[in-house]
Parts: C-alpha cells; sequence; structure tokens
C-alpha cells in the first residue's frame, strides 16, 4: 500500500509535503547561528594572517642552519632530481646554496634561534610559536602558496580563513566573520598580496565563508554596500 501510495502520489500531494520541508530547513538555517555552536569552547577571539609572498627568506630569519656552505649542492631529495626543473633555474646544470650573511643568537627561556634582523622580535620570543615543520609538495611560488592558504596545490579548495569562519562562527550575524586587506608598496608596480581570490576562497563551504575583501583603490570599501544611484535606503530596506 505505502508503495502505491508514493508511486500515485498526486502532484498537490508532492508540493503540500515539499512545502513543509522547505519550511523546517529554513527555520534551521535562521535559528543555525545560534542553535550549533561549535563542540568545544573555542579560546580564540580573532586571528590574523600576514601572507607576506616574497618576504624574508626563513634562513634570514628564524631557520638556523649552520651546517649550509656557500656553494653546496643541493641535494636531489629537495629538488627532486632532473625530471622537475625550478623556474629560476631550468637552465643551470646544478643547483647551489647559499648561508645566511646574517648572524644568528638564541633569545628566551626557550632558546629560540633567531636572527639579528628580528631584534624586537628577539625579545618577545618566549611569547611566540615557531613552526619549523611546514612543507609543501611544489617547488614554485604561486602552487606553494596556493597549499599554504587551501592544503592543496590545486585551486578550488577552502582557504584557511573560510575555515575559521565555518568551524567557529561569528559573534555579529551583521559583519563578516572573515576580511581580507590587500596591499601594495606605494609607487610599486607588482601585483598586491593576497594575490588571488582563491586564497581566500570558500570552496566547498558555503560562500559566506569566504572572506571579505576591503579595497583601497578609492573605490568604495566593499563591493555593493552602497546603495545604487536612485535607490532610497527605505526603498531597498522594502
Amino acid at each position: 500500500m505505502n508503495h502505491e501510495f508514493i508511486l500515485y502520489e498526486t502532484r498537490r500531494q508532492f508540493l503540500g509535503r515539499a512545502g513543509h520541508a522547505l519550511g523546517a530547513l529554513a527555520l534551521g538555517s535562521l535559528c543555525g547561528a545560534t542553535a550549533s555552536p561549535p563542540h568545544f569552547a573555542p579560546r580564540a577571539k580573532r586571528a590574523i594572517n600576514l601572507v607576506m609572498a616574497g618576504g624574508p627568506s626563513q634562513h634570514d630569519t628564524w631557520d638556523y642552519k649552520p651546517g649550509l656552505k656557500y656553494d653546496m649542492p643541493l641535494p636531489a631529495s629537495v629538488h627532486g632530481g632532473a625530471d622537475v626543473q625550478m623556474g629560476m633555474g631550468a637552465r643551470h646544470g646544478r643547483y647551489p646554496v647559499a648561508p645566511s650573511v646574517f648572524k644568528f643568537a638564541q633569545h628566551g627561556q626557550s632558546r629560540m634561534w633567531v636572527s639579528e634582523l628580528l631584534p624586537w622580535t628577539a625579545k618577545i620570543v618566549d611569547d611566540l610559536t615557531v613552526i619549523r615543520s611546514m612543507h609543501t609538495d611544489s617547488i614554485n611560488h604561486d602552487p606553494a602558496i596556493t597549499q599554504w592558504l587551501t592544503g592543496n596545490t590545486l585551486a578550488g579548495k577552502p582557504s584557511m580563513g573560510a575555515w575559521l569562519a565555518y568551524g567557529l562562527g561569528s559573534a555579529n550575524a551583521n559583519l563578516p566573520t572573515f576580511v581580507v586587506l590587500n596591499s601594495r608598496l606605494a609607487g610599486d608596480d607588482l601585483m598586491p598580496q593576497a594575490i588571488f581570490s582563491r586564497l581566500w576562497g570558500s570552496g566547498f563551504l558555503p560562500a559566506s565563508e569566504s572572506g571579505v575583501a576591503l579595497r583601497s583603490d578609492g573605490g568604495d570599501p566593499v563591493l555593493y554596500l552602497q546603495d545604487p544611484a536612485g535607490m532610497t535606503r527605505a526603498r531597498r530596506r522594502l
């Protein structure tokens, strides 16, 4: 009987049941901000991630390598052998390395090695966490940055900021959880940082978790917040 009932269900019955189901989904989405808290009490209030592509090398800042000697050959385990060519060294038959020209010293109770380039940071080194186990599957800048911020060298995965917004939620439903500031050196023709929107996109997560880019080019800081020409705020709200 149940099979026959489903088989011969009328359009009116289908639309009636679908309406009840969609209403429940809508109610769930309206209550979702408060009804589904994280399964743990988050301690972090905010996270700031500086994407300094092209910034100082780790060998000149944190990664003290006293064993490096000038003109040492880069091991094949690092560059992948003859089958993998680096863009900046594809025309060369060898890949020499060079040690840092800056002095390192240990600081704080943690005895963290810090370069002389960071004298102020060295004073607060016990309040920092330095992760030395990071690596990428790519030897080129763009896919390596993509993997750093999305976990994959190929574009399309959710960014780190999107995951934080998705997992921790927001205390304010009227403001974006995840914002992005683009920077550009004064008078510099280079591309701004962060470079591509995929680095702060939401991927397969809801679009609401994507980063909201704040612009600094003289236009509206955030697109589509201003009322269109001829549109009053009261009419738009209506």
